[in-house]
């Protein structure tokens, strides 16, 4: 899926974290898991916990309610395999005015670990911080008219290609709404198209649920791209994941949506210390990055392992503090928004001040800020250069709820696609003249008319046309390798039978279709081997969101369509040790019976057979 510097990708960087595979559970070889998944304190309206754990071989689990007689908890799945585990409990709302309490227990290897699950009462706070548990930051209440709620951004790219300099200008926009509590719980973002630069061409939305244990998003992107024909079509998707939160409010794991694992690790002042990222495809995308800290400010970021990534990061601040705005802004200078781990505060990087400079490599970015009536950051100028390439990014920011825009339109794009006509003509012909026509009694033409419509109500048609040219071939061409046989099986030579067989496996339309269509004598057999794809186009089904491959029309391809003449047998040679025939198999295959053949359509089979002579 695309993020091209989207806020949707801010939260796929910034909510990455995994499990930590080494395991706080003393004493026990079979099941590993972390101490601190051996309880949990669960808010009265929560409704979903995930416990992790490594299995070294098959294990079972059951839950079984301490208090309260009615059932309000299960588990699923209740037994798997070795490895990387996880089991969801599900809880229903407790609305009573008393905690509630069940344990599970997983077994694996003779080993047993129990968990306790503790359901609040409603309205029941949960436990105080742990004075040693790094801390998410207390950010200060921000009105909902200074909470940053629309971004605008434009970029403009001057690069070296082959010895050519080319530009590129792009321009998107993001937008943010929050929750009661001033927490960020969706954001958009939405890409200009590079033609028609007042219309969408790309758009990303998510929505964020925060609770006590974890944050769930769920996010929906639109693209709309050309297809093979030319033709603007929206691809659509939708993906959900859920980061963990430890005690103190910050991520502690998760897996991105490509399988990809990163563990996060804190100083004892809530800032990161380290990150890891494990590929679950490339090793070469593995990476550790540890983080220098200096009077509340990231100073540097050492990233070594085999991503080509690595190297040393550097930054320098401005003496503007880093305002809090309903997310950290300080985060959308640090990182360009191409890798924001920061932009919801729960990662343990806001830095104190505003950054002035990055410099990674070759490559120097600098951070330009104005500020508007209210001191509040209007404007980001992020310029980065590297050699003689250059690349500027504007943000402007804007602030409350009535300063965001109606969304706009995207660009025009296909809405639905219907075969209103399809069949077969009775000839072929070159696209460059369609007018000029040939006949043959092997070939044809299948045809498709497909009618579009597109969003802004306007249609058209196209009508798809695939030639259809069948020649039967044995595996020797038409002279087939000679044969022994007796004098009386040239003597009562003849047809037996014929058999046409379809030996196609699956209707694969990327693959040839065969065919086999064997005369039987009464002394051997001929196979007449017939290979060909189906025709077939492209359609565009609107109730899937997919472009779908439809089978076009083709005429039936019979026994009836080889006519075989009398095979002829004449003596050709005598000699003294063997007598040599020949023999001979005229015959025509016709599945255009809209043409009459002529004598060159007809085909021979020819074949020496010997007798040995007494």
């Amino acid at each position: 899926m695309r993020k091209l510097f989207t806020f949707v990708s801010v939260l796929a960087m910034a909510f990455v974290g995994t499990y930590c595979s080494d395991s706080d559970t003393e004493g026990f070889k079979n099941i590993q898991i972390p101490a601190e998944e051996l309880s949990a304190s669960i808010a009265a309206d929560e409704l979903n916990h995930t416990i992790h754990f490594n299995a070294t071989q098959s294990w079972e689990a059951s839950v079984q309610e301490v208090s309260r007689a009615d059932s309000w908890i299960t588990i699923y799945p209740t037994s798997g395999e070795a490895g990387e585990n996880q089991i969801e409990v599900t809880l229903t709302e407790n609305t009573g005015n008393q905690s509630r309490e069940a344990t599970i227990t997983i077994t694996c290897g003779g080993e047993r670990i129990t968990i306790t699950i503790t359901q609040r009462a409603a309205g029941e706070p949960g436990p105080g911080p742990d004075p040693d548990e790094p801390q998410r930051p207390e950010y200060p209440e921000v009105a909902p008219e200074n909470r940053l709620t629309y971004i605008e951004v434009s970029m403009h790219e001057r690069y070296n290609q082959g010895g050519e300099y080319r530009e590129y200008t792009s321009k998107h926009d993001a937008t943010l709404t929050y929750d009661d509590q001033g927490e960020l719980s969706s954001l958009g973002y939405y890409a200009f198209d590079e033609e028609q630069t007042d219309k969408l061409s790309y758009s990303e939305e998510t929505a964020l649920k925060w609770s006590s244990q974890k944050i769930s998003t769920t996010s929906q992107y639109v693209e709309i791209r050309k297809n093979g024909y030319g033709i603007a079509t929206p691809y659509r998707g939708e993906y959900s994941q859920d980061y963990l939160l430890s005690a103190g409010g910050l991520i502690t794991d998760s897996t991105d949506p490509d399988g990809g694992i990163q563990t996060f690790t804190y100083n004892a002042d809530g800032t990161l210390a380290s990150t890891t990222y494990t590929s679950s495809y490339d090793p070469s995308n593995n990476y550790q990055s540890t983080m220098t800290w200096q009077e509340g400010n990231l100073m540097s970021i050492q990233t070594s392992g085999n991503s080509k990534d690595q190297g040393n990061t550097t930054f320098t601040y401005t003496e503007y503090p880093n305002p809090w705005a309903g997310i950290d802004v300080g985060a959308i200078a640090l990182t360009d928004l191409e890798e924001v781990n920061m932009l919801i505060g729960s990662c343990g990087i806001t830095t104190k001040n505003l950054p002035a400079s990055r410099t990674e490599g070759d490559e120097l970015s600098t951070y330009e800020y104005t500020f508007d009536g209210e001191g509040r950051v209007s404007t980001i100028v992020i310029t980065r250069t590297e050699g003689t390439d250059r690349f500027e990014c504007t943000y402007t920011l804007h602030y409350g709820p009535a300063s965001v825009p109606p969304r706009p339109d995207y660009i025009t794009y296909l809405t639905k696609q219907e075969i209103v006509d399809e069949g077969t003509l009775p000839y072929t012909f070159d696209p460059e003249t369609p007018d000029q026509h040939s006949y043959s009694v092997n070939a044809y033409t299948s045809y498709a008319t497909i009618r579009s419509t597109f969003s802004d109500g306007t249609f058209d048609e196209q009508t798809e046309y695939r030639t259809i040219n069948i020649w039967p071939m044995t595996e020797s061409g038409p002279s087939l390798d000679y044969i022994f046989v007796s004098q009386e099986d040239i003597d009562n030579f003849g047809i037996v039978s014929t058999s046409l067989q379809d030996l196609t496996s699956s209707e694969d339309l990327y693959n040839p279709h065969r065919f086999v269509y064997t005369i039987q004598y009464n002394c051997f057999s001929v196979d007449l081997t017939l290979e060909f794809y189906y025709p077939w186009c492209s359609v565009f089904n609107a109730e899937t969101g997919l472009i779908e491959d439809h089978k076009m029309p083709m005429l039936p391809l019979t026994k009836e369509c080889f006519i075989l003449q009398e095979p002829v047998i004449t003596l050709t040679t005598v000699e003294p040790e063997q007598t040599e025939y020949q023999y001979e198999q005229t015959y025509l295959f016709q599945i255009n019976q809209a043409i009459s053949p002529s004598e060159n359509d007809y085909q021979l089979l020819l074949r020496f057979m010997y007798v040995k002579n007494e």
